[in-house]
């Protein structure tokens, strides 16, 4: 392997110390945000689900979520749900570009 090759290779070498450094935090920013984001879908799914279906999520849920209870869940997690994939996005394109 010829030192060119290399140093494509080895992002270390080709960005400057504390370029680097931001690129891992922005790695991990995007990574909890891309968990946070299938987190916050899943709750958003399951309230959705329980506005329609009531009877079965309370039963499934051990009595925890009511209609009323999926509806104000499901009415909460729009803004965050946006938020984190804005986050997700913008910090996933940034290390694209």
């Amino acid at each position: 392997m010829t030192e060119e090759t290399a140093i494509k290779k080895d992002p270390k070498k080709t960005l400057a110390k504390g370029q680097y450094r931001a690129e891992r935090v922005f790695a991990r920013i995007d990574r909890y945000a891309a968990w946070l984001s299938a987190l916050l879908l899943f709750l958003f799914i399951v309230s959705g689900y329980g506005m329609t279906k009531p009877d079965f999520v309370y039963q499934a849920t051990a009595r925890l979520m009511t209609w009323r209870v999926a509806y104000d869940m499901h009415n909460l997690l729009i803004i965050p749900i946006i938020i984190t994939f804005i986050l997700h996005t913008f910090t996933g394109l940034r290390r694209a570009l």
